[in-house]
């Protein structure tokens, strides 16, 4: 959670504006208020503070001093001038020391609120507005994007490699050693799959781990798998004298203990060996076909997913497990197919849902976006604005019925 200070020299006017917002639905700790902002300084001396609203005229310290230290001490604070004065110079000023909004108290309530809400949105950054995906995730997510985009041909030169290895946090990858594309064929998986007593993804991830085991002189991430097929990206971690034997002894020890630990049959159906990682971006015959799918299918079987369960907590490898897609393959291919993102699909139907919800019902606009699947009241507002150029509150006042 965020934590906020808010100071004005008006104790009337910070009552209200205190009493203004359910700070905690918004993600943010009202951790401190002031009438006095050299007080509001000594505070910052000692805690912890993420974003400031203030006023500007204030005895003692005013809001253009206080913003010209924090500035300077404090760059990290993002500030918000709340005032009773439209004066250009304090625009300027704001421009100057970094100062996010500049927000007139002399309005109606609801533009008072908008204005406000807006800020706070400003603070929080966008990759943690609407997330259920941990870090540990997130990175083996990275680097499977990264192998993914290359083998799709998305990146086409050895600078873009190098840039989205760096920006995966990879860049310790040695792109100039030599690597192997493999491509596995699961035996009778339909009926291995009535057996497993899990998700499919965990098959997969269980697969995974057959190979890790064991294994400390390779490194490989699943790039895709569709259905009974299984590819994997292989390279040594470090110079190894002799890869193809190394490969040949983790491939047999990989091959034992999934017939022994998971009683599963794997067969190699393909093998590509390249000089270095960056050879895969001149190979044109990697592709989507690669991995031959129903594009009808998956799509129609997408979208009927998100209809049915967009009020529900739904994640990348929630829909991708439902096709029978890894993660990083479904995304690159809905996207190649539909020339759309299945999250900016799955958002438009839940403004779709939310929209109906607020012109139909007298259920606060605070209240709608856990109906819609949302987990953060912050991502919806500002989703809901992009998509409707309305704030929730401001819809429901406008067109319920």
């Amino acid at each position: 959670m965020y934590k906020l200070i808010i100071i004005d020299d008006e104790p009337c006017f910070l009552e209200s504006i205190v009493a203004l917002f359910d700070w905690q639905l918004m993600n943010f700790e009202l951790a401190a208020t002031f009438t006095d902002s050299k007080k509001a300084l000594q505070y910052l001396e000692t805690n912890h503070v993420d974003a400031i609203l203030t006023d500007i005229k204030m005895p003692k310290l005013s809001g253009l001093e206080l913003a010209r230290i924090c500035h300077k001490t404090y760059p990290q604070i993002k500030i918000a001038f709340l005032t009773a004065y439209s004066d250009f110079e304090y625009a300027k000023a704001a421009v100057k020391y970094n100062v996010t909004d500049y927000i007139l108290k002399a309005t109606s309530f609801s533009e008072l609120s908008t204005s406000i809400e807006e800020f706070l949105l400003s603070v929080i950054p966008d990759a943690a507005k609407d997330t259920n995906i941990n870090s540990e995730d997130m990175e083996k997510f990275r680097k499977q994007q990264v192998f993914t985009n290359l083998l799709l041909g998305i990146i086409q030169s050895e600078e873009e490699l190098q840039a989205q290895l760096i920006s995966a946090g990879l860049e310790g990858i040695d792109f100039t050693l030599p690597c192997c594309l493999l491509t596995f064929i699961l035996d009778d998986f339909t009926d291995y799959l009535r057996r497993w007593n899990y998700s499919r993804e965990r098959l997969y991830l269980a697969i995974e781990q057959m190979f890790l085991s064991n294994n400390n002189k390779l490194s490989f991430t699943i790039t895709r798998y569709a259905h009974d097929k299984l590819e994997f990206i292989v390279f040594c971690k470090n110079k190894c004298d002799n890869f193809q034997n190394v490969l040949d002894d983790s491939l047999s020890l990989f091959y034992k203990n999934t017939a022994s630990i998971l009683k599963l049959n794997v067969r190699l159906l393909d093998e590509k060996k390249y000089n270095s990682i960056g050879n895969l971006i001149s190979d044109s015959e990697l592709r989507f076909e690669d991995l031959p799918v129903n594009s009808e299918t998956i799509i129609t079987k997408t979208r009927q997913y998100i209809e049915q369960n967009y009020y529900k907590s739904i994640s990348l490898n929630d829909i991708a497990s439902h096709v029978g897609l890894s993660p990083t393959y479904f995304s690159a291919y809905y996207k190649k197919v539909t020339h759309s993102n299945y999250n900016a699909d799955l958002n438009a139907f839940r403004i779709e849902k939310s929209k109906a919800l607020l012109k139909k019902t007298d259920i606060k606009a605070s209240q709608v976006f856990h109906m819609v699947g949302y987990q953060s009241y912050t991502y919806f507002y500002k989703i809901f604005k992009e998509y409707t150029g309305h704030t929730p509150a401001s819809y429901q006042a406008k067109f319920s019925e």
